[in-house]
């Protein structure tokens, strides 16, 4: 009997694990593909794109517009700009270069903190127990009330490539236990956005109470602050707009799965 081909999104997770190596091993040429790219990036609401909007914004310009309804109004307002031309030109000047100033040591720290972050989150990431295991049996009623297919995601490259709304169950672990709050935030709403119409997303956590002797002291060192309680995640998943959010208690774990 001829072997079933894999799943597609697990071929994509295996060719974007390959990319990233490849990346790492030519970081020269990544740097000029990016710069390449750069032009064509749309301003983000992130930090950097914050401000991008900033540096656009910080060239002021001088020149008063002269429009009025009243006959000698233009007049007078461009004699106005014309004395004041000098003063109000230093002036630009020096707020622009202050503004592009701060804006380039601000962006300069946001991506130390990034990649600070990140550097902390995937060294991690591999050390962080898989806890599926004490929760299986929910797990596998969650996936025979569901239906379709079930996608696991436990690591950074997985939600990278995550397919948006095909998964009648998506199993998130390991990224939603460890890292910067925002960090898991994104892994949820990357899980919520892959779910299919009708279709579940279960937060398999680490019971807080047990995280201390469950992990390495690096990872409760990096991972700070741990696991989120149950209610946490309900509260979360029900805020996103999930329906018969459930809480189910394991083996040194949790499942809390909500409805899309």
């Amino acid at each position: 009997m001829a072997a079933e081909p894999p799943e597609p999104w697990r071929a994509v997770v295996d060719v974007s694990r390959a990319a990233a190596t490849e990346r790492a091993a030519h970081p020269d040429l990544v740097a000029r593909l990016d710069a390449a790219g750069e032009p064509f990036r749309a301003a983000g609401t992130d930090v950097a794109g914050i401000l991008d909007e900033v540096d656009r914004r910080a060239v002021i310009d001088v020149d008063a517009p002269l429009e009025s309804s009243r006959p000698v109004v233009p007049q007078l307002k461009g004699a106005v700009r014309k004395a004041g031309a000098f003063v109000a030109r230093h002036l630009a000047q020096q707020t622009s270069v202050l503004v592009s100033g701060l804006s380039a040591a601000i962006r300069q720290l946001d991506e130390r903190v990034q990649r600070l972050e990140q550097d902390a989150h995937h060294s991690i990431i591999d050390s962080v127990p898989d806890v599926r295991p004490g929760v299986a049996s929910v797990l596998a009623d969650l996936e025979e009330q569901s239906g379709g297919t079930r996608r696991d995601v436990g690591s950074p490259t997985e939600l990278a490539t995550l397919p948006r709304g095909t998964a009648a169950l998506v199993v998130g672990y390991r990224v939603i236990d460890v890292g910067p709050l925002s960090t898991r935030l994104d892994a949820l709403d990357r899980m919520i956005a892959a779910a299919a119409p009708g279709g579940r997303v279960a937060v398999v956590s680490a019971a807080p109470d047990t995280w201390d002797d469950l992990v390495e002291p690096a990872v409760r060192d990096l991972g700070s602050p741990g696991p989120l309680h149950p209610g946490t995640w309900a509260h979360l998943l029900h805020a996103r707009g999930g329906t018969d959010v459930q809480v189910h208690e394991g083996d040194g774990a949790s499942v809390v799965a909500a409805r899309w």
